[in-house]
């Protein structure tokens, strides 16, 4: 965000046109929230996609609140010596003007408060994505925060901030390159590995299962359509600088985008929707802290940076250090962060705004203090990362489970799976742990089964499909053994097969495809399942008689 030029010693009175302009812009990058659980839901397992969307829109709810409390006042209402931190004069917007202008700009002070609110919110939400799938309700909550108090708030007034200590050195950081992206991307490094592994990083090399890639385009949509207010309308004004902003974030998400497009046609001979959204994505942040700086030829290049280092990232640290960054925060934000903030210091250039940097003959200061800043703001959200999660995990395990895992957080942390599908066991002694279940696609084949049990071994060899409840309405299949016990369901019209995901190790069960009802005679004398249209399914964890499904 451009920082706000010295108060004035006159009043003025706020343009239309830029108040018009920063209340769109706001709305935009509200929008951007939703968009981001969308986003992160279809590149999860469906069993884990209500827990990122409750995280998000938990957040989306709750940093606000603080925001108002007294965030906006030790941000950016008010400065201290030393320019760390404000004070809480202005808390629950107390003394906010609505009229007047706001420190020599021509919107007022509680629009620019609501604006920078959004830019509070989203930060520490950006993180959610890297430790998905592992990292229970409660601690996250804890730790968003922390981690907002501790880390988004100081980095925030330090460039930002009247009186902030970087801005006094000269720091640049239009849209929140350092702050925003640089932080949240450390961050969300240090959590991970603290957390460790997902159960099942070694079986899909990483790259889990996603649920739904149009549900992943749709939040993509939302995400670069809300960047335009997220970076325009750091400008804070309808103007040239806007119309900068706007114009080299499109640039450096489409040639990002098309980097990672025809990389991974060259690398494996097809194209991929899901490279074509994360190429967007890392261009839009990657540009973010320069996009009011730096000419459209300029933005052009460092789209193309960005794809390189992106992909680079990733591979080095999925690929080669094994690091579990769930959706790969820490290369698509982080990294790209601070190299938009870093290419400040290269591309400047005064007559888009801010300062000249070494192209354009303003020498190395600029460069200089931008490698400060994100030196400063790497560590600090280093060190605060590290010990809040480590408060955190004295009172509470910070994640699930191994049966809360391979369950799915939508059951374990929440009760509300997101297909609307009853996993919850029963067996004589009440309720316990579910049974793993595979939801198949709806044309019945192809889907994959696997044996629910991990006290009995038995083969697949021994088992055979049910014909009975195979039909054209619910393509579902009732493995029996040669007892008619029970082993597993498979079925579901939602074209997924991880829908409930148990992610079983290979050591303790066996993987099949079922591919038609085929069977020895007399396969079909199972008992049909009741409801099995509406895939509601109650079971006895381990050994199951047909008998015992209610």
């Amino acid at each position: 965000m451009a920082t706000p030029p010295p108060t004035p010693t006159a009043p003025c009175v706020a343009e239309d046109s830029d108040v018009s302009w920063v209340l769109i812009s706001s709305v935009l990058v509200l929008g951007m929230m939703p968009g981001l659980a969308f986003f992160e839901a279809g590149l999860l397992r469906a069993k884990n996609t209500t827990s990122v969307v409750i995280q998000i829109f938990s957040g989306a709810a709750l940093m606000p609140v603080l925001w108002i409390l007294f965030g906006y006042s030790v941000t950016l209402g008010s400065n201290t010596k030393g320019g760390f931190i404000g004070d809480f004069s202005k808390s629950l917007f107390i003394g906010v003007q609505y009229d007047d202008c706001y420190n020599g700009l021509s919107i007022p002070e509680a629009l620019y408060g609501l604006f920078q609110m959004m830019f509070a919110t989203i930060t520490p939400l950006l993180m959610t994505g890297a430790y998905a799938e592992r990292l229970a309700f409660r601690p996250y909550l804890i730790y968003s925060v922390l981690w907002e108090i501790l880390i988004y708030y100081p980095v925030a007034h330090w460039i930002w901030g009247p009186g902030g200590w970087l801005a006094k050195m000269g720091v640049q950081d239009f849209a929140g390159g350092i702050v925003i992206h640089t932080t949240a991307g450390v961050s969300s490094l240090v959590a991970v590995l603290m957390l460790g592994q997902r159960r099942d990083f070694h079986k899909h090399h990483g790259e889990a299962p996603y649920s739904s890639l149009p549900l992943t385009s749709i939040g993509a949509t939302m995400l670069w359509t809300g960047w335009f207010g997220f970076n325009g309308g750091s400008a804070l004004q309808a103007g040239q600088s806007a119309v900068h902003a706007v114009m080299n974030s499109q640039t450096a998400a489409v040639v990002c985008s098309t980097c990672f497009l025809f990389y991974v046609m060259f690398r494996t001979g097809k194209a991929s929707l899901l490279q074509c959204i994360n190429g967007a994505i890392a261009g839009l942040a990657g540009v973010t802290p320069a996009s009011g700086y730096i000419t459209v030829p300029a933005a052009f290049v460092l789209g193309i940076i960005l794809a390189i280092s992106a992909q680079v990232s990733i591979f080095i640290l999925k690929h080669k250090l094994k690091i579990d960054d769930a959706l790969d925060v820490s290369s698509v934000h982080g990294v790209p962060g601070l190299i938009g903030a870093l290419y400040i210091g290269f591309a400047g250039n005064s007559d888009v705004g801010g300062a000249n940097g070494i192209i354009y003959g303003g020498g190395g200061k600029l460069l200089g203090v931008q490698l400060l800043a994100c030196i400063v703001a790497s560590i600090w959200s280093i060190v605060f990362t590290y010990a809040i999660l480590k408060f955190i995990s004295l009172y509470y395990p910070l994640r699930v489970d191994d049966q809360g895992e391979r369950l799915g957080l939508d059951h374990h942390q929440h009760d509300e799976p997101s297909t609307g599908l009853d996993v919850t066991t029963r067996d004589s002694a009440g309720p316990t742990h579910a049974t793993p279940l595979i939801i198949g696609n709806g044309s019945g084949v192809g889907v994959r089964a696997s044996i629910a049990s991990t006290t009995t071994r038995r083969s697949i060899a021994a088992l055979r499909p049910n014909a009975n409840l195979l039909t054209a309405s619910t393509a579902a299949v009732c493995i029996q053994d040669d007892s008619n016990n029970t082993v597993i369901i498979v079925g579901g019209n939602d074209g997924n097969m991880d829908t409930v995901d148990v992610d079983e190790d290979p050591r303790n069960f066996a993987d099949e495809y079922v591919t038609s009802p085929r069977g020895r005679s007399g396969s079909s004398d199972g008992r049909p399942l009741p409801n099995v249209n509406n895939n509601s399914v109650r079971s006895n964890p381990d050994r199951v008689s047909s008998a015992g499904i209610n």
